[in-house]
């Protein structure tokens, strides 16, 4: 199979390019132009699985975030529910003390001597 077209051509900044038409590429600088390619894609590879370990880190991460994210709320619903109930046990607790009191109250109002009148004979 023949290949037809101008040849590509590697520069020393690692740019693309194309020969000029009627150049002729030593064997040595088309070897090293296909050192820069193959280095070029090796990188590529490196860099494709790095960002695909980043990937799977941060969805790790994500799913562990998530999961505490639910245990504190289980907690913290827990000590609503808890505090919730201390409440309402100090809240009749309250309403008992305040009945006992006004009982007492009437009682000593009942057990007071009646009043006196005293007559001034003068």
């Amino acid at each position: 199979m023949a290949v037809s077209g101008d040849p590509v051509v590697v520069g020393a900044d690692g740019q693309l390019g194309v020969a000029a038409a009627g150049s002729s590429l030593s064997t040595n600088q088309l070897l090293e132009q296909q050192c820069v390619v193959q280095e070029l894609k090796a990188t590529s590879k490196r860099q494709a699985a790095a960002i695909e370990r980043q990937a799977a880190t941060i969805a790790l991460q994500e799913g562990q975030i998530k999961a505490l994210n639910a245990s504190l709320k289980q907690q913290a619903e827990a000590i609503i529910a808890k505090l919730e109930a201390t409440d309402r046990q100090q809240q009749k607790q309250i309403e008992a003390l305040t009945s006992a009191l006004q009982k007492v109250s009437a009682q000593l109002e009942l057990s007071k001597p009646a009043p006196q009148t005293v007559e001034n004979n003068q």
